[in-house]
């Protein structure tokens, strides 16, 4: 095999890894979501209980376990290329080695287990502290409980929930916050800045437009539209770079 077919089937098992665990992120988010009971959130809220809201939203352990199977899915099929890539090898009476990779080596094991721990960890911690940040700004800005909890958690859309929040970095909730703050304004400098988002639904830049330059005014769905449709472009970038997310 030349160098330039083993990079070519490199890239080709890192795009497939890539998308696997890209998958189960999205999955384990979904899951997340799709399950959480928005009644024990938006309570827990009106009672001014952060740490219960976000307890209620469900972000654990076991809701990842689609991103832990991708994670180990992706490791196994890596470490079988790597085998059957190796050089021809022989022992010292000439017969050819047969080299295989055993995902159930227990070295292997304990690199996946730890590997897989640390990356599912830190994405919790990380999501916890947006979604504590989000539920903060809703009741410091004293809105309705209800509608704190479905900018967290997203609205349903056909048989599932998309547009909230849970599944993105913190920076990327900060930033979801203040396109939201902009819209509800209408401040035509922050609007201005979202102009520039790379990630932002072009399809509402007219509108957009409209409200900077003074001729229009957005309505609560509209704001809920735009920010839902940045938070789930935001998501599926977070789930593209999971292979390193946290």
């Amino acid at each position: 095999m030349t160098r330039a077919e083993l990079k070519r089937q490199i890239e080709i098992l890192l795009a497939a890894g890539d998308q696997r665990i890209r998958n189960g992120f999205i999955a384990s988010v979904a899951e997340i979501v799709n399950d959480a009971t928005l009644s024990l959130i938006a309570r827990a809220l009106d009672r001014g209980d952060i740490e219960a809201a976000i307890d209620a939203v469900g972000v654990e352990r076991a809701a990842f376990r689609a991103l832990e199977d991708a994670i180990g899915s992706t490791y196994s099929a890596g470490g079988v290329h790597a085998a059957k890539t190796l050089p021809s090898l022989r022992d010292s009476s000439g017969a050819r080695v047969v080299v295989r990779f055993d995902a159930r080596n227990e070295r292997a094991e304990e690199w996946l287990r730890d590997h897989s721990s640390s990356l599912v960890t830190s994405v919790m911690d990380d999501q916890r502290a947006a979604i504590r940040s989000a539920l903060t700004d809703g009741m410091m800005a004293g809105q309705n409980p209800r509608t704190t909890a479905l900018d967290v958690v997203g609205r349903i859309s056909g048989n599932s929930r998309s547009g909230g929040i849970v599944g993105l970095t913190s920076q990327q909730e900060r930033t979801v916050a203040w396109v939201r703050r902009a819209l509800q304004e209408g401040d035509a400098d922050a609007l201005r800045r979202y102009m520039t988002l790379t990630r932002r639904d072009k399809r509402f830049d007219r509108s957009i437009a409209k409200v900077i330059d003074g001729t229009k005014k957005l309505t609560p769905d509209d704001v809920v539209k735009i920010t839902g449709r940045l938070s789930d472009s935001y998501l599926q970038l977070r789930g593209g770079s999971c292979r390193e997310c946290g």
